[in-house]
């Protein structure tokens, strides 16, 4: 995700927050190693988090006059530091490419890192929706959400068999992770705001926003309990899906709501804040095998998350300085 984070053509740092604390929470929800067994549970949080990146990149998307270039960049900026990472998780051993499909999946689509390979798929299809469809407009963007909806209701019902677990953030259909159906919208949505972001704003109160954030995180999190204690049955782990969702547009539009400008403007914790919120893609990349190595150096809890947190900060910063010279070397900027 690009470093520039604005509202209605106005930077707002309360962005540049929220994309650290999407960081912590999916970093938190890959870390269920560094938790003891009794409250391991408290390793939540990376399906909301992953929505929140989707809708924070679809958001600050924006389409240049020469399309093609434009891909291109796209293609660099995401791919270059996720195959940096793939080939140093690949001499870790932590990846084996036995075969044709393994390869594709890992390295082309969607990568070993999921996301990477989501991000620019959903860009190319945000250009042509913008472009044929304008996706903008209330109707179309409705239209689309609809065939969003059938299409992950349909997917589920006939293309996922064991419906009995836990399956519907893990699930692949083919090479395709089930949850890029959905988490498309997200993309989109986060456009749609930006482009609405005066009407959307003028009819919702900032109370209104932050109470209807914490229903839906209470509704996300009350219906996941259910679902393990057996309650609701399993089959029905597909709600969790628009609870996400719920759950991420309207904790982004509680922090997009906040205006932090005045108060941090050229402050020392305004320069740390845009720095962090800079290495947000590379702290998705590094944080699985820093994770794994503090796990090994069996560290007291909760001393391990700290020193995760710290090392995966620290990593993602010295990943930033060598994918942006790299990149900048490629497109000659």
């Amino acid at each position: 995700m690009t470093t520039e984070s604005n509202i209605a053509g106005k930077r707002n740092v309360s962005l540049d927050i929220l994309k650290i604390f999407t960081m912590l929470l999916i970093i938190n929800s890959h870390s269920d190693i560094l938790y003891p067994a009794q409250i391991r549970f408290l390793a939540s949080g990376g399906a909301i988090g992953n929505e929140l990146f989707f809708l924070i990149s679809g958001y600050l998307f924006s389409a240049k006059d020469d399309i093609g270039r434009d891909i291109w960049k796209r293609f660099i900026k995401l791919y270059i530091p996720a195959y940096i990472m793939i080939m140093m998780t690949l001499l870790c051993g932590k990846i084996h490419v036995d075969s044709i499909e393994v390869f594709v999946k890992e390295f082309i689509w969607p990568t070993h890192f999921w996301f990477v390979g989501a991000i620019f798929v959903y860009s190319v299809i945000l250009y042509a929706l913008k472009k044929k469809a304008k996706i903008d407009n209330k109707k179309s963007f409705v239209c689309f959400g609809l065939i969003v909806v059938l299409i992950d209701l349909l997917l589920y019902i006939f293309c996922i068999p064991d419906k009995s677990f836990w399956i519907v953030e893990d699930a692949y259909i083919s090479i395709i992770p089930f949850r890029s159906i959905y988490s498309i919208f997200a993309f989109v949505l986060g456009y749609y705001l930006k482009r609405n972001w005066k009407r959307i704003r003028s009819r919702l109160s900032h109370g209104t926003v932050v109470t209807m954030a914490v229903v839906f995180f209470v509704l996300f999190y009350g219906f996941k309990l259910l679902l393990n204690r057996g309650i609701v049955p399993m089959p029905m782990q597909i709600l969790s899906q628009p609870l996400t969702i719920m759950s991420a547009l309207f904790i982004f539009m509680a922090f997009a709501m906040t205006d932090l400008n005045q108060k941090l403007d050229g402050k020392r914790a305004e320069h740390m804040i845009n720095t962090l919120s800079g290495f947000s893609l590379e702290s998705y990349l590094v944080q699985f095998l820093i994770i794994a190595g503090i796990a090994a150096l069996n560290i007291v809890f909760p001393v391990n998350m700290v020193v995760c947190v710290v090392c995966v900060m620290f990593a993602a910063g010295i990943l930033h300085v060598i994918d942006v010279k790299v990149i900048r070397a490629i497109l000659r900027e």
